[in-house]
């Protein structure tokens, strides 16, 4: 009889051991060393709160992730401002009419070997004049909206620009570049 009364006492202490620890009352009996009880009335387990409130054991967080390097598109291949065949575009302006189509602070910068591409954005027909010795022929009548391309074939500084202007305005209506070897 007392194995079986020690069973269930191993057996409720294993299953609350967790919940709180479990001693024999006091006021209705003991137990002995010897394993023998002192008087008849049963030891009656009863729980008392725990010393310590149960705290969950400590888990590794989530490893910390790297966020993905942010990916560049590729640059794109630099292009040699001297290349040979590259179009340098200019626009006549809109409201040109007999005016200057550009200043010498405006004036674009080309490589002998590219090609100047003049559009007309202007509401009046133009003809770039270029005279002898110049970076290019002379030029054809531009119609507006309608462009027309130079090979720059020889340098031209913005100190002897002055003898390019509109054919059709006459030297008030100028137009500045510079083209280097």
């Amino acid at each position: 009889m007392f194995f079986i009364r020690l069973m269930v006492l191993v057996l409720l202490v294993g299953s609350v051991a967790c919940e709180g620890t479990l001693e024999a009352d006091a006021e209705s009996s003991t137990l002995a060393l010897d394993g023998k009880q002192d008087d008849a009335t049963p030891v009656v387990p009863t729980l008392r709160p725990p010393t310590q409130p149960y705290v969950e054991p400590e888990t590794d967080p989530a490893p910390e992730t790297q966020p993905e390097p942010e990916t560049q598109p590729e640059p794109a291949p630099e292009t040699d401002p001297a290349e040979p065949g590259l179009i340098i575009e200019f626009r006549i302006p809109n409201g040109t009419a007999q005016g200057k189509w550009n200043s010498m602070q405006t004036a674009p910068l080309l490589y002998v070997g590219q090609i100047l591409r003049i559009v007309n954005n202007d509401s009046e027909p133009h003809r770039l004049h270029v005279p002898s010795g110049g970076p290019f022929r002379h030029g054809e009548t531009i119609p507006p909206g309608a462009q027309v391309e130079y090979l720059v074939e020889a340098a031209w500084s913005l100190e002897t620009n002055a003898g390019m202007y509109d054919h059709n305005f006459g030297t008030s209506a100028g137009f500045w570049m510079q083209a280097v070897e």
